[in-house]
């Protein structure tokens, strides 16, 4: 699952397939979160194991800094 984060004033926006789809205040907490919200969308499957990767083609991620290209629970 790839995740493209932009940076707001409360913290990362996080895009699932170009659409907004969660909100997470730090990069480290992006994994869980997108599993979260696809356990919500989506109950019938299970999330647990999935890889979530931070696009860090987004210049928002590029500047903050702090960014892990693969995140895993």
């Amino acid at each position: 699952m790839t995740v493209t984060a932009h940076r707001w004033m409360h913290g990362w926006e996080l895009r699932i397939d170009g659409e907004t789809a969660t909100q997470v205040d730090s990069l480290d907490r992006v994994a869980q979160q997108v599993r979260d919200y696809l356990d919500t969308v989506e109950p019938g499957t299970d999330h647990s194991r999935w890889e979530v990767v931070i696009d860090a083609a987004s210049s928002d991620v590029e500047s903050s800094g702090s960014v892990s290209h693969s995140v895993d629970g």
